[in-house]
């Protein structure tokens, strides 16, 4: 997540916005720790019903997506992610 976090701080005037999304059933209180301690200041929003990997059919963790401004996948990567 910190690279993320770098990622984010270096595209602001490109238009870029990252989303992550933390996939537990237990809630936000068990990810907070971790967007906390990464320093993230992106959005992250917590799926505790594994829609997205139901939506996208993967089901392993972390993955990656870039979308473009239409809502269409360019890019998907499954099982990690190395920016």
């Amino acid at each position: 997540m910190p690279v993320w976090q770098q990622l984010y701080e270096s595209l602001p005037a490109a238009g870029v916005e990252i989303l992550s999304v933390a996939m537990d059933a237990q809630g936000a209180y068990v990810a907070r720790p971790f967007v906390e301690n990464a320093g993230a200041t992106f959005p992250t929003v917590v799926d505790r019903e594994n829609l997205l990997g139901q939506i996208y059919r993967f089901k392993a963790i972390p993955n990656g997506y870039l979308i473009d401004q239409r809502g269409i996948v360019e890019y998907r990567r499954l099982g990690g992610f190395d920016i």
